[in-house]
């Protein structure tokens, strides 16, 4: 029983493990795969429209089809220090429309929350960061491409898959191995107790043969009364009425 509780909390642990890996995983692939609503819209700017200046940045709002032409027409205005006429549509399916623009940094949060209470969604463009106090090594600000936000977004969700295909495989293995093991012990442990059982009702010293018996599904019923039938003569004279078998008998339920 020690053993098999061991399996049991070590399995628990592994399959907890395995299931927030394949939970990272769906989120990655939500966000590269799914609607505007949940993705990173970084991935839908192209390169040569991302403004990243010590002052300057680009971002994305989505919003509802339905609200596009509200949002051509309250943008700019929404917060001060918007750069007009900057909003442009880079990517749409059946529900949202993505459009790209320009803005002070100063007013980023500013401008998230205005549009938050209008239904509309700002993001952040990945690639558009300033590193430090937004100056390089010479006290210049510096501006990181988006190009390679877009492969390491993808290198991360091809090494998570990865990972996840390997964890399940080790877990495969290892569960082949952990029912073998705890399968033996709960034949062990079925073998004891026939033995007492066995004891216990036909008394000392112990004369009984136990006997295991695979039946096809279809006969059960039928090998049980001819077993009844047959050992009828120890004790199962109550089987009819009670349900007692003059046998001793345990099942095996091993065909999950």
């Amino acid at each position: 029983m020690e053993t098999v509780q061991t399996l049991d909390e070590e399995l628990k642990v592994k399959g907890t493990e395995f299931a927030q890996l394949k939970q990272q995983l769906g989120g990655l692939l939500r966000k590269a795969q799914g609607s505007l609503a949940v993705r990173d819209v970084s991935t839908v700017v192209p390169d040569g429209m991302v403004v990243s200046t010590e002052n300057l940045k680009t971002m994305v709002c989505v919003v509802p089809k339905t609200s596009a032409d509200e949002w051509r027409a309250s943008y700019e205005t929404l917060t001060e220090y918007v750069v007009p006429r900057s909003s442009v549509l880079v990517e749409e399916d059946a529900d949202y429309a993505a459009f790209a623009f320009v803005l002070f940094r100063r007013v980023d949060d500013e401008f998230k929350k205005e549009a938050r209470s209008r239904g509309f969604q700002a993001k952040d463009v990945a690639g558009t960061e300033l590193r430090g106090e937004g100056q390089d090594a010479e006290g210049e600000g510096e501006q990181v491409g988006i190009a390679s936000t877009r492969t390491d977004s993808a290198a991360r969700i091809q090494k998570l898959q990865a990972e996840v295909e390997n964890k399940a495989d080790v877990l495969r293995r290892w569960c082949l191995t952990s029912y073998a093991e705890s399968f033996s012990s709960w034949i062990h442990v079925t073998s004891i107790r026939l033995f007492v059982e066995s004891v216990l009702r036909y008394g000392l010293p112990p004369q009984f043969l136990p006997v295991l018996i695979k039946p096809n599904a279809r006969y059960e019923s039928e090998l049980r009364k001819v077993l009844s039938s047959t050992f009828a003569a120890h004790g199962g004279h109550h089987y009819d009425e009670e349900g007692v078998l003059p046998f001793v008998h345990l099942e095996l339920d091993i065909e999950e």
